[in-house]
């Protein structure tokens, strides 16, 4: 390393002092020069490189990495990377090996991509504010850009565990790790030094020449297929990866970009992807995500949902998704962690160049807090596939699928199971999957939606099962539930129970007081209520997100910026608190105006019916509202003035006017909605009505026949059991009867053998007295004869 460090200083010594004196500037505060000071940093760069790959060194290049200044130009733009505006000044990205040689020729600007940048690096003048804590909430100010450049990677590659940045400020340097948990740094460095800029040069000889993609947070379980690479044109084709399952022997290989991906840093960082098997070609969908150590797995959930079900002789919703397995990620034999992760390892037991060795460890470096509760990697995989729920084809998928999925709900909250969690992430349109090989081996994956459409609601990470939970028509539960998940009270600024985007405004609301009061929770539960009034934010935030994707919208730019703000004024916010201070002030607007470019966009470019239906969920979102309003006098006056015009306008055309009534539901303000409690009956209402406007009535009877059907089919088995628990105790009480009248017997028997015995041995024991007796008698006549003869004798003799 000294030989290189040696040589970097050789190449490097202007650049090195051109930098030092920039920082010298900055520092008197002069004037502000991030952008000049990137100029030497890239000589310097390029110089580690050119010493790296001087010949009489022979040092293998593990990996093939370019620092792109980006200063100049924005990163390209990607399907996958929304919501990202900045850039950093430098990003490391991946470029595929040199046809000659170990260096690659320079990229293009727009080569330069979130996708393939692994690692970045941001740079300040100013050496005053280098972070001096490992926790990113004191540092919030320094460390928030560099951490949405984090998120920004984790988006685009959701297969990284972590993020490096080599963030500089003024001559000294730090290298943060980024996870989905926060991040950690290590000590500050100082290039003035040699031994400062010797572990520049070390961070640099591992983030372009030497660590592998593992190393620099990616997924050591998941390998890329065949001829793929982070390299490649996201937007031209997805890479395919490809990994193995826990007790399955098959490898299994996803296709196509992830359904949805977790758009924050900190969090479970979930993302879902379609995916199929070898060598049986079965498709599934597989979910990833980060869980807090105490928290019961979403596998478990799974588990405990149907063993309810099973409890209760009913079967599964067709609303809910199909589970299959699920573990936690195994990596050499233990569970990848954060902790694990972050856990420090040997920088200095690697191969050496010259005598000295090379560094190939960063997070020796790193100081790491485990004040924290660890987050386990977990997999959970299910036995249906989908594709996201704004992509539906018409209006009729759209509420086929809605109805479908409300009313698995609906029926998962009467068995005691609150999701917590509805967002546009866990509702999909289920699909079905073909994959067919050609000639030459290549495989084309065809994914077709059912007919008649169907839905599925899945990750019940967050799913709360009640203790007790009602048994269906009074049926004895099979066993008494043991395994109760109740996620602990939501903490203020925490990952809390659901999706912020799509949380009820009573919950955004207590969650924004609780920080702003400084308490660690809040008080107020989720409940079944939340997760319905979580349904109408998710069916607006499908309607914008699939106006924004129409390709005749994009045209016309105004209208698409226009509906743009407003759809980030409901749904993109920087914090808790700003997006229920919005969302209240949204539905805080008279009639229909916090929506009104959406029901404009509705009414050029989609239909009436759906003009009503979303005008009806948004009355309902303001009587949800504690202190909502209606129209007032003044915009009734309005709409009648406005109604007269409509009126001459479609006689005018020689058009049928509408009535009063209708243009009053179509666009007029309406009386003031009424404070009501979401329930499932009224959402389930709304959409039903959507049904028939649009004809689709046959559907929902046939749809509401199965779900009799299903009923039914669960109270026969209900019966049946209950007759084979009634059999089965007659017979028992036969049974029992039968064996108290042998008992008896066998009691009388004993007792009758008993008293005979007890006969017998009194018959023996006076036939031994009997005999005891005549034997003494016999004695004594014996005896009695003796005397008698002996004095006979005596007689004689005298």
């Amino acid at each position: 390393m000294d030989i290189i460090c040696a040589a970097v200083r050789q190449d490097c010594d202007d650049a090195i002092q051109q930098l030092l004196n920039l920082v010298a500037l900055a520092d008197r505060g002069e004037v502000e020069l991030e952008v000049e000071m990137c100029t030497p940093l890239n000589e310097i760069m390029e110089g580690v490189e050119r010493a790296l790959a001087q010949p009489h060194l022979n040092l293998p290049r593990k990996c093939f990495r370019q620092p792109v200044l980006t200063s100049s130009h924005s990163l390209a733009k990607e399907a996958t990377s929304y919501g990202v505006e900045k850039k950093p000044n430098f990003v490391i990205v991946e470029v595929p090996p040199p046809t000659r040689g170990k260096l690659h020729e320079p990229v293009t600007e727009d080569y330069a991509t979130w996708s393939r940048c692994p690692c970045f690096i941001q740079v300040q003048a100013e050496t005053g504010d280098i972070p001096r804590d490992h926790h990113l909430n004191n540092e919030v100010m320094t460390l928030m850009q560099a951490a949405d450049y984090a998120r920004a990677i984790m988006i685009t590659r959701p297969f990284q565990l972590y993020i490096y940045g080599l963030l500089f400020w003024g001559h000294s340097f730090v290298l943060a790790l980024f996870d989905r948990r926060g991040v950690v740094v290590s000590k500050d460095y100082s290039i003035k030094t040699p031994e400062g800029l010797k572990n520049f040069i070390c961070v640099l000889v591992r983030l372009l020449w030497d660590a592998s993609p593992e190393e620099l947070g990616h997924d050591p379980t998941v390998l890329f297929i065949q001829n793929q690479s982070y390299c490649q044109d996201y937007d031209k084709q997805y890479p395919r990866f490809q990994f193995s399952m826990w007790s399955d022997t098959r490898s299994w290989t996803t296709f196509g970009p992830p359904i949805w991906t977790y758009p924050s840093l900190l969090g479970c960082g979930t993302s879902v992807w379609r995916m199929f098997g070898a060598p049986d070609g079965r498709a599934m969908v597989m979910k990833m995500a980060w869980r807090t150590e105490n928290r019961m797995s979403e596998s478990d959930i799974y588990q405990e949902i149907a063993r309810i079900y099973n409890s209760c002789l009913d079967e599964l919703p067709r609303g809910m998704a199909r589970f299959y397995e699920g573990h936690d990620v195994m990596y050499l034999g233990e569970r990848i962690s954060v902790y694990r992760l972050r856990e420090p390892v040997d920088p200095y037991s690697f191969p050496k160049v010259g005598d000295e060795p090379v560094p190939r460890g960063f997070s020796a470096h790193l100081r790491v807090s485990q004040d924290e509760p660890n987050a386990f990697l977990h997999r959970a995989t299910f036995a249906d596939t989908g594709k996201p729920l704004w992509e539906y084809t018409d209006i009729s998928q759209l509420a086929k699928v809605l109805y479908m999925v409300i009313h698995a709900h609906q029926d998962l909250c009467e068995h005691g199971i609150i999701h917590r969690d509805i967002s546009v992430g866990n509702i999909l349109i289920r699909t079905d999957i073909s994959i067919t090989t050609n000639a030459r081996g290549e495989q084309t994956v065809t994914v077709t939606d059912r007919d008649p459409p169907e839905g599925f609601l899945t990750d019940f990470e967050l799913a709360k099962i009640a203790t007790t939970y009602p048994p269906a028509n009074g049926l004895t539960r099979l066993e008494d539930q043991k395994n109760t998940h109740e996620a602990p009270a939501a903490k203020a600024g925490d990952t809390t129970t659901g999706t912020a985007l799509f949380m009820a405004t009573i919950l955004l609301q207590e969650i924004s007081r609780a920080c702003m009061e400084g308490q660690q929770t809040i008080t107020l539960a989720r409940a079944e209520e939340h997760d319905i009034e979580s349904f109408y934010w998710v069916i607006l935030f499908i309607l914008y997100k699939h106006a924004l994707l129409n390709e005749r919208l994009k045209k016309k730019d105004e209208n698409y910026q226009s509906l743009n703000k407003e759809f980030c004024s409901l749904y993109m916010a920087k914090s808790t608190g700003h997006l229920a201070d919005e969302r209240f002030n949204r539905l805080r607007e008279p009639g229909y105006d916090g929506i009104k470019v959406l029901r404009h966009y509705l009414q050029v470019f989609g239909s009436e019916r759906l003009i009503c239906f979303v005008g009806d969920l948004w009355r309902s979102l303001q009587g949800f509202l504690p202190g909502s309003r209606g129209a007032n006098e003044r915009e009734i006056a309005r709409f009648e003035r406005n109604y007269k015009g409509v009126v001459k306008q479609y006689l005018w055309e020689g058009e049928k006017p509408p009535t009063r009534e209708e243009a009053l539901r179509l666009f007029g303000p309406q009386p003031p909605a009424p404070r009501t409690t979401p329930t499932h009956e009224y959402l389930l209402v709304l959409v039903t009505m959507l049904l028939e406007d649009i004809g689709e009535t046959d559907w929902l009877d046939e749809f509401l026949a199965e779900e009799d059907k299903r009923k039914e089919r669960a109270e026969k088995t209900r019966k049946l059991r209950k007759k084979a628990e009634r059999k089965a105790a007659r017979k028992a009480k036969k049974q029992a009867k039968r064996k108290a009248q042998e008992d008896s017997e066998r009691a009388a028997n004993e007792e009758a053998a008993r008293k005979a015995e007890e006969e017998r041995r009194a018959r023996e024991e006076a036939r031994r007295q009997d005999e005891e007796e005549r034997k003494a008698k016999e004695k004594n006549r014996a005896q009695r004869k003796r005397k008698r003869d002996h004095k006979l004798s005596g007689e004689r003799n005298l």
